[in-house]
């Protein structure tokens, strides 16, 4: 791995290999751009802490100068944004520097979302939520990207322009069924299971795979951190600090807003940790309805046994209850058929 070393622990990847990894490479001017003209990328996920190792990027900067030269674009609105060096350049305003060597590439909205998150995901000691978010944005680049490249395909025999499917009834069935597919833990292989029509190709589930590839990692294990920007800031600091475990967190991101309020009222004031089972509770108590702050108590401080859920498709009850017949109903039908065959002899 070529990398240039800053000192004996920071390290900065060169522009070209990290425009290896999706974005073409484009011809650049590289500029001494005044550090003012230069402004953070837009909703960038990756926090600037003033920690020991910017203390030694601002001293490897005042012996060296900047090594790796930040990357960055051109904005409408006049300066440039940056796509990566936001910590170089904090380095640089701590060092006392009035300018920084840049990279001026020349890129759209979604490529620069890709280069940035690539650029940056690759350091060491990334927090959970920063993973989360990049890669939602990543992913939602790459199905943008996605999207114009089906628009952009080919014309039928008569010479009229055709699309991907986009207005085909079937097609927008199922992208409607991907978007409400809920990951589910399986509890005897700890994997999520996709509820994908039997011999659909689920474009999420393509761009997931495209992003674990580039990332090391499993779809998966892409989708569980997506699933972790469902948080509230309250529990997402809690995963980020370590209070809350990785699978724990991805239970908790099934909860309502308002139900994660409470289990985060009842973490706060009981001051206990949670074991994965009990994430799980809470999710299923939740799901059925039943979460309260009682509840919630109750299962954190281990006063509840493990609960039993059972759940129906939309698809199984159409068959035996019409639209109009809520949740509840169906419940009091079920509850009692169930009593009549428990009397029975």
């Amino acid at each position: 791995m070529h990398r240039k070393t800053v000192t004996g622990k920071v390290c900065l990847t060169p522009y070209e290999k990290l425009l290896k990894s999706g974005v073409k490479l484009y011809n650049g001017e590289v500029k001494d751009i005044e550090l003012p003209l230069l402004h953070p990328f837009k909703n960038h996920p990756f926090k600037v802490v003033e920690d020991e190792h910017m203390k030694e990027l601002v001293e490897s900067i005042k012996e060296k100068g900047v090594l790796s030269p930040a990357i960055v674009r051109r904005m409408e609105t006049g300066g440039y944004e940056i796509i990566s060096g936001h910590r170089r350049k904090r380095a640089c305003e701590l060092a006392g520097l009035l300018t920084m060597p840049v990279i001026i590439k020349d890129l759209d909205d979604d490529e620069a979302t890709i280069l940035m998150v690539d650029a940056n995901i690759q350091r060491e000691n990334i927090l959970p939520s920063e993973r989360a978010f990049s890669l939602q944005m990543k992913m939602e680049a790459l199905k943008r990207q996605g999207s114009r490249s089906d628009l952009e395909k080919t014309s039928s025999d008569n010479g009229q322009e055709i699309t991907s499917g986009h207005n085909d009834p079937k097609l927008q069935e199922n992208e409607l069924t991907s978007r409400n597919d809920v990951e589910k833990l399986n509890d005897n292989q700890d994997e999520y299971k996709d509820n994908l029509t039997s011999g659909q190709s689920d474009p999420k589930l393509m761009t997931a795979d495209k992003i674990g590839e580039s990332e090391g990692m499993s779809a998966s294990v892409v989708k569980r951190y997506i699933r972790l920007t469902n948080l509230i800031p309250e529990l997402l600091l809690r995963v980020d600090r370590g209070k809350i475990s990785f699978m724990q967190a991805v239970d908790l991101s099934f909860l309502s807003e308002k139900d994660q309020e409470t289990v985060y009222s009842v973490l706060k004031q009981s001051d206990k940790s949670m074991t994965v089972k009990q994430a799980k509770m809470l999710r299923e108590a939740a799901e059925s309805g039943t979460l309260d702050e009682d509840t919630a108590f109750n299962i954190i401080l281990g006063k509840t046994a493990f609960m039993r859920t059972v759940t129906f498709s939309e698809k199984e009850l159409k068959r035996y209850f019409p639209e109009e017949v809520n949740s509840a109903q169906i419940k009091r039908f079920m509850m009692g058929l169930l009593n009549d065959w428990k009397e029975k002899p």
